[in-house]
């Protein structure tokens, strides 16, 4: 989403070059993906108030808005809705 203007923290390639890597765990598989560390500073107890609530309302408005069109290039790695989950209980 950088590339749509936003100060987002960007996917590091694995050591194989892959965006996503598949790691075999003792119950089965899970997904791992790796990302550059964030620019700025871990919010403090002083630091939440009414402005940065707002701020942080308005760039998950925009996160939302420029991921609407995405298309996954390999459908495989798109995460489950939450609500798909009621179907398997």
């Amino acid at each position: 989403m950088s590339n749509k203007g936003l100060a987002v923290s960007n996917a590091v390639p694995s050591t194989r070059g892959n965006m996503v890597e598949e790691i075999a765990a003792k119950n089965g598989s899970f997904r791992a993906i790796s990302y550059e560390m964030s620019l700025g500073k871990e919010v403090s107890d002083e630091d939440w108030n009414e402005s940065l609530y707002e701020k942080w309302g308005e760039f998950v408005g925009e996160i939302h808005h420029a991921t609407k069109g995405y298309e996954w290039n390999n459908p495989a790695f798109k995460r489950q809705a939450w609500d798909c989950f009621s179907a398997i209980l």
